[in-house]
């Protein structure tokens, strides 16, 4: 145990006197004393006293700072203040951060005891003999209560509270303080203090009730032998760092960190365990120095967090029994940790809280990390990390996943995981790739605005709700019921089976493609918002659809089967295209968009109706052969177009264009490039109402060149 010296002791007694007017009780003037040996800070002695009940009964909460001034006046001199004293140490205390800071208190007090508790033996220039003398007396006084303050709680060692409150009183005629009421000022006595009052160089540092709030910490440090440390009622550090490479928690050691926040700060490269008795500590920092390397905590109570600080690559660590702790995973710079790996053991925790800094930057190439756990709800806080998640065979089902990210992440759930979460929720500034694992329970998924990628294979009604970030979601479309991208670029595929017809899509504000691949069903709604919006719809069906569709700029088309349809009336569609394969489509209520066909082949068929546009725009690209021209129907349902001019751009087909605008009296071919060494053939269905621009031919069926 550290010994206090007698000058700390008397420091600590003025200060008793100084802030209650009593005598310390033994009690607590040996828990500060001995704080005080060990180097508890005056911050913490300080914040203790005046957040302490004995000091709000005393100075009140509500207190200006002219009134702080005049009850430590009362309780110090038990008198008010002379006005010029009042003043100064009014302003030195709003200086100093005001009466709502503890800090500035903690200034206004040290200054003060200093100054009181320093003789004056020579009368200052500008003060009068009165000032002088009464000044005298208040210093004289205040050190004979020092005095009876020590004897009464070092060699009397009593803890009777009501005679601490009496012994000065007896003494020196001052009452106690319990209920201070200040009199009228007399003659100024106390004389004005220099103009920049100082601390002293040694502080005197305010003692605290007998029952402290905020008790001071020690920084205990461990040896390479056998320790036996025991923390105090504060914040306490143990800190176990290597000396000269070797460790210094050992097995053997007995740490108690008592009350308070305790944390154990540990450089380790044993993989035996450290199998050290520890108790009531909260916080455990393990920095791993070897290739292989084992924490056990099986004895440790009390464990709130525990965090591998710096984890070096090529590694291999371990913490076993971590309880109900939060676990914490990070590196000193960016590397590849593919041949990292971590495991925490015996979590008891119902919802696992997991923090991971700067692991990895690659999918590829995760750090892994094994839980035992039985939470069936994690808490994620990562920033640029890259995890793969595993799973012990006695570890509970996740069906819960929080995740708050900064900057680019990456979270592979465990195969099992991915098969029983319900729940994703995704929030912070920076984006979430949940790749690696198809997700075939997921019900809900909400995201802030950092963005989100995963895929969801399952039959579950799901909601997707998304912020401002670009996400790349793939879902089943037979499990979605509403799905809200909202603002950022995303791109969302609706795979599995066809959308169901209750399904509700808003892509937001974002330039946004949405693709759905396995076809939809009536009723189904899909709202592109604001943007420049794509979908890229698959036909599976030989019958028409008719979606709700608004706001989708542009509609590609392609059919697995023949005589498949979609009615896009309403859509708002600019561009519509039907491209790719042996199947054409027909294609309804297409308005005022540029038509577009593109790469078909065989005996595909492309039907279009419903254009009302005034110059129609028409582009073909790539398909048909001098021996199997494709049909392109403008009026396939029997609605021609409404333009009197066509605009065509034709690059490599063999077309037979059909159902011809009622009043063409226009039309523009143009290519691609003037060399074209393909050029286009189109072959109107009334040939005689085509007249093309030079250096066209002026006959049908006709080769652009």
């Amino acid at each position: 145990m550290a010994v206090i010296t007698p000058a700390q002791q008397t420091e600590i007694a003025n200060l008793y006197t100084a802030l209650f007017n009593r005598a310390p009780d033994a009690a607590g003037f040996e828990f500060w004393s001995q704080a005080v040996a060990n180097g508890a800070s005056p911050t913490s002695l300080i914040s203790a006293f005046l957040t302490s009940p004995e000091s709000v009964a005393i100075y009140g909460p509500s207190q200006t700072a002219e009134q702080f001034v005049a009850t430590f006046y009362q309780t110090v001199f038990g008198r008010a203040p002379d006005s010029a004293g009042l003043k100064f140490w009014s302003d030195v205390l709003n200086a100093a951060g005001g009466v709502e800071s503890d800090a500035g208190k903690a200034v206004l007090v040290a200054s003060i005891v200093q100054v009181v508790s320093t003789p004056m033996t020579t009368k200052p220039e500008g003060l009068s003999d009165a000032q002088y003398a009464e000044t005298v007396k208040d210093r004289d006084a205040f050190s004979k209560k020092a005095v009876i303050g020590l004897e009464f709680a070092v060699t009397l060692q009593s803890n009777d509270m009501d005679a601490a409150k009496q012994a000065f009183a007896d003494v020196v005629g001052v009452p106690p303080v319990t209920t201070p009421t200040p009199t009228s000022p007399p003659t100024p006595t106390t004389p004005t203090p220099p103009t920049t009052p100082t601390i002293p160089k040694t502080p005197t540092i305010p003692t605290a009730p007998t029952t402290p709030t905020t008790p001071p910490a020690s920084n205990l440090s461990l040896t390479t032998g056998q320790d036996t440390k025991t923390g105090t009622a504060g914040d306490d550090v143990f800190d176990a760092k290597q000396i000269n490479g070797l460790d210094t928690l050992t097995a053997g050691d007995v740490l108690d960190g008592g009350a308070g926040i305790d944390t154990l700060n540990v450089s380790l490269s044993s993989s035996t365990g450290a199998a050290a008795t520890l108790r009531n500590i909260e916080i455990v920092n393990l920095t791993p120095v070897g290739s292989n390397v084992l924490l056990d905590l099986g004895s440790l109570t009390g464990l709130q967090q525990a965090n591998i600080v710096n984890i070096p690559i090529d590694s291999q660590v371990r913490i076993e029994n971590v309880g109900a702790a939060a676990l914490s995973i990070s590196a000193r710079d960016f590397a590849s940790f593919a041949s990292s790996k971590v495991s925490f053991t015996g979590s008891t925790a119902s919802t696992l809280k997991l923090s991971f800094d700067r692991l990895a930057y690659s999918l590829s190439t995760p750090l892994q990390l094994t839980l035992e756990a039985q939470a069936s709800a994690i808490d994620v806080i990562t920033e640029s990390s890259s995890v793969e998640l595993l799973k012990t065979a006695n570890s509970a089902d996740i069906r819960e996943v929080k995740v708050t990210a900064t900057s680019y992440s990456s979270l592979k759930l465990s195969e099992r995981d991915a098969s029983k979460v319900t729940s994703i929720t995704v929030s912070g500034t920076g984006s979430v790739e949940f790749s690696g694992r198809e997700l075939s329970a997921l019900e809900t998924l909400v995201v802030g605005d950092g963005g989100v990628t995963l895929k969801s294979i399952g039959s579950n009604a799901l909601d997707i709700n998304t912020g401002r970030g670009n996400d790349t979601i793939a879902v089943n479309g037979a499990s979605v019921r509403t799905l809200n991208v909202g603002g950022g670029a995303d791109f969302i595929t609706v795979n599995g089976n066809a959308l169901a017809s209750d399904a509700l899509i808003n892509l937001g504000s974002g330039n946004d493609i949405l693709s759905v691949l396995t076809g939809m069903e009536d009723g189904a709604e899909i709202d592109g918002g604001d943007g420049d919006d794509t979908l890229n719809l698959t036909l599976i069906s030989p019958l028409s659809l008719a979606p709700i569709l608004r706001n989708i700029e542009t509609v590609n088309v392609s059919a697995q089967v023949a005589g498949a349809g979609v009615d896009l009336a309403g859509s708002g569609a600019r561009v519509i295209q039907v491209t790719g394969g042996t199947f054409g489509a027909n294609v309804s209520g297409v308005g005022d968009a540029t038509l577009a066909v593109s790469g078909l082949y065989g005996a595909a068929a492309v039907g279009f109706d419903g254009s009302a546009a005034a110059v129609l725009s028409l582009s073909l690209k790539r398909f048909g052969y001098s021996g199997g021209m494709i049909n392109v129907n403008l009026a396939a349902a029997g609605n021609g177009p409404a333009a009197t001019a066509y605009a065509i751009r034709a690059d490599n087909v063999y077309v037979q264009l059909l159902g011809e605008a009622a009043n063409l009296t226009e039309v523009t071919v143009r290519q691609p490039a003037p060399m074209q060494s393909i050029c286009p053939h189109l072959m109107p269905e009334r040939s005689p109402v085509w007249s093309l621009p030079a250096p066209g031919p002026s006959t049908f069926p006709a080769r652009i060149c």
